[in-house]
């Protein structure tokens, strides 16, 4: 017995993810980027010393990219999966848009891409009820 230490299983998802950042074919599309300093948000809200994903183009993410890793192709789906583990969507230079180039930044990652395999799913959020608080103690 090698004496492995037993860990929940990483999402699929995260390990796509991991797949395509490090895909040197797909960097002009997406890719992984540790900011030295922090950046405003108009340059991707970037935090210092903590990697980010950055989709330089996610039109073409959509067309040739997502569906090669997941069973869809939609930006939409793959940035709701990206909302799924926590991450915070930042636009470049201020441009609307749901294919505008953006950044994605989570104060847990580290400056290697392979510290997104430690992420988890945030907890399902509740049916819109206004008076639910944002903590899991249920007191009435």
């Amino acid at each position: 017995d090698g004496g492995d230490i037993i860990t929940n299983p990483v999402p699929e998802f995260l390990c796509h993810l991991y797949s395509m950042l490090r895909d040197p074919d797909l960097s002009e599309m997406i890719s992984w980027c540790v900011p030295a300093e922090d950046e405003p948000d108009h340059v991707g809200g970037g935090m210092k010393g903590i990697g980010k994903i950055v989709c330089h183009q996610p039109e073409a993410l959509q067309e040739k990219v997502l569906g090669n890793y997941y069973r869809h192709s939609k930006y939409a789906s793959f940035q709701r999966q990206l909302n799924y583990f926590g991450f915070k969507k930042r636009l470049h230079g201020g441009k609307k848009g749901k294919l505008s180039p953006c950044s994605y930044v989570h104060e847990k990652l580290g400056t290697d891409p392979q510290s997104l395999l430690q992420l988890k799913r945030r907890p399902p959020a509740k049916k819109r009820d206004p008076n639910a608080s944002l903590d899991s103690t249920h007191s009435v």
